[in-house]
């Protein structure tokens, strides 16, 4: 089995010591290879996913090597983008970005502060209620919109009344040109 990746013009990649370091016009990601039974052959623009077996275990880790290795390829050439909004009826929270971490003050009412670690290259932006996160590595950028959602959430309140807390609203997924 054997597959073909076509790198855009502008984008550079290596792979060395079971590595891939992709470069491009808006960033560098760098990410180890997940998939073990693939071989990876780098020639210019071009580059080859091969493996000696032609079984669905196989066929299933050449694919997702290849759109890992696409996501690297479009993060670099147009960074992803996960917007959020601030949603409250009953106490009016606010955020901010500090020292590595972004911190949710005044949430549902509690004194105390709700904090979620930023990881990687990722830019945040807060203007007024909206949220922006963008990073040119896919993972990066939806764990942390993620990880805020997840702990923005009333529990133990009835949600149809106790809406309040940060909901992505759009994903805008990066794409080489």
């Amino acid at each position: 089995m054997e597959l073909n990746i076509k790198l855009p013009e502008n984008v550079n990649l290596e792979y060395k010591d079971n590595t891939f370091n992709v470069s491009g016009p808006k960033g560098k990601i760098t990410k180890r290879n997940p998939v073990k039974i693939v071989d990876v052959l780098v020639n210019g623009k071009d580059i080859v996913l091969k493996s000696k077996d032609d079984g669905k275990k196989a066929l299933a880790q050449i694919y997702t090597l290849s759109k890992h290795i696409r996501n690297m390829i479009s993060g670099v050439c147009k960074p992803y983008i996960y917007k959020l909004s601030i949603i409250y009826s009953h106490f009016p929270m606010s955020v901010a970005v500090k020292d590595g971490y972004f911190v949710i003050s005044n949430f549902a009412g509690q004194k105390k502060q709700i904090k979620v670690k930023t990881h990687g290259d990722a830019k945040i932006e807060i203007k007024g209620k909206d949220i922006t996160i963008s990073s040119v590595d896919k993972d990066v950028a939806g764990q942390i919109a993620s990880n805020i959602e997840n702990k923005a959430k009333v529990r133990s309140k009835d949600r149809r009344i106790f809406q309040d807390g940060l909901w992505i609203i759009t994903k805008r997924k990066g794409r080489h040109n």
